[in-house]
Parts: C-alpha cells; structure tokens; sequence
C-alpha cells in the first residue's frame, strides 16, 4: 500500500517538464522583452519610434521588466499545468521576429501612405503674435545678405503663413538640408518626417524644387541644396519653391526626424 502511494505522488516526467517550462518561460519572455526595449534604447532605434520626451521610458520600462523576471525567479512558486506555457511561448516567439524584421528607418512607403505636405496648415501652426512676428522679422533683417541663409523645411513651410516674411525672403539664396524625393526630371522635393509623438503620426513635409538632378540620387538620400526661394499661391495657399543652384549628397544625420 506505502509503495502504491509512493508512486501516485511522483511527477511523471511530462508534468515536470511542464512545470519546468511554467517556472522558466515568464521570467524568460519578461527578460527578453526588458532587454529588447534596453537595446533599442541604446543603439538608438527609438529615435524613429518616439519624440525625444518619451524615449527615456523605454529604458525605463526594460529595467522594470528585468526587475519583475528577477522576481519571479526568487519567489514564484510553480504549479504543475500541462499547456500554461504555451501562452509565454506566445509572447516570446513574436517578439524575436519583430526585433529581428523591424525596419531602421522609413522608407518610400511611408510617403505613398501619407502623401508630402507643404503648406503651414499641415503643421498646425496657429498666426504668430505680433511679438513673435517682430521678432522673426528682426532675424531675417539682420542675416548676411550675401550669403545663402540656412533654413530647415519645417521652418520655411511655416514661414510660407506668415506675409510679411514671405516679403522679405522672396528670392533670397537659402541653404537648405533634407531628404531627396523624385517627382520628375527637373522637379524634385527636399522634405523632412516630422514626427509629433511617435512613429504612428511621423508626417512628410516638403518643398518643391526645380533644378538638375544628380544622378545617383535615390528617394529618401539626404541632400544640401542652395538657391532663391519663391512663394507661390496654389489652391488658395502660399507654398515655397527653390530653384536650385547646387544640389549634392550628403550623410544621413544623427537625428533625422524632425519634432
């Protein structure tokens, strides 16, 4: 009878291989996604996936998620089930496929998605006060006229509401650096991705340029340009154009988004 007993409270093998994997599977999943968050902290891949405010949180939730592996290896106690390990699996499986498949950067597919915006209203941007109007003023006043005025495509764009600026810059020589984007033989858009809160929202902002094209330019390079910039009325909105004197290629940056 003792023997009989004896036998009955032994594990089969199975049972504790599964309660192996019960034990060892969370901890597992929740390290690998604390470190998955860690390195995309690190090597610099959230840039394209949050504004600079939120970034932080990532390394921040992948240190958290290695704490509660940690835990759970110190003070959970397992419970023989057959299939409670499958959901870990779940969880672990997609997430080494999602590291190792994820894109480092946006592609031409986002502009055919999203289509390139050149118009202030695009940014949101609501009539400067008298104040800050002054003071852009002021600044384009006291630029060097005799040489090209360095200006993003987010800064222009938006410039492009505001008349009394338009005046002062029509024709001006500007320096201009951005992403190549072909839209025919001697038409082409210098644009930046802005990015508001996360990739979900990153929105192309361009300008049109006319001028040559070197020829191993391919959509998305990044460029510097130089050459005057006129305003233009289309469909009710003033849009900038440049006329390109020089365009070369040029380094992708650091930080490539816009924010």
């Amino acid at each position: 009878m003792a023997s009989i007993e004896s036998t009955s409270t032994t594990p089969a093998p199975l049972d504790r291989f599964t309660a192996i994997l019960g034990y060892a599977l969370p901890p597992a999943t929740l390290s690998a996604w604390g470190m998955v968050m860690i390195h995309t902290w690190a090597t610099g891949r959230t840039k394209m996936l949050l504004h600079p405010l939120f970034q932080p949180l990532i390394a921040i939730a992948g240190i958290l998620l290695l704490l509660l592996a940690f835990a759970h290896l110190c003070y959970f106690i397992p419970r023989p089930t057959r299939h409670g390990w499958l959901q870990w699996l779940i969880l672990l499986l997609p997430l080494f496929f999602a590291a190792g498949t994820a894109p480092k950067s946006f592609s031409e597919q986002l502009i055919a998605a999203r289509g390139i915006q050149s118009t202030s209203t695009a940014l949101n941007s609501s009539t400067l006060d008298a104040e800050a109007e002054r003071k852009l003023l002021q600044t384009l006043s006291e630029a060097d006229p005799s040489k090209p005025l360095p200006i993003d495509v987010v800064d222009l764009i938006s410039i492009s509401g505001v008349p009394a600026a338009t005046q002062k810059l029509q024709g001006r020589v500007l320096h201009m650096r951005g992403q190549y984007y072909g839209v025919g033989k001697s038409e082409f858009k210098i644009l930046r991705l802005v990015m508001y809160c996360c990739a979900a929202d990153t929105t192309p902002m361009g300008i049109k340029v006319h001028g040559d094209i070197p020829a191993d330019l391919k959509n998305m390079d990044w460029i510097e340009l130089e050459g005057p910039v006129r305003f233009v009325q289309t469909l009710g909105q003033i849009q900038a154009e440049i006329d390109a004197q020089s365009v070369q290629k040029v380094p992708t940056p650091a930080n490539p988004y816009a924010y």
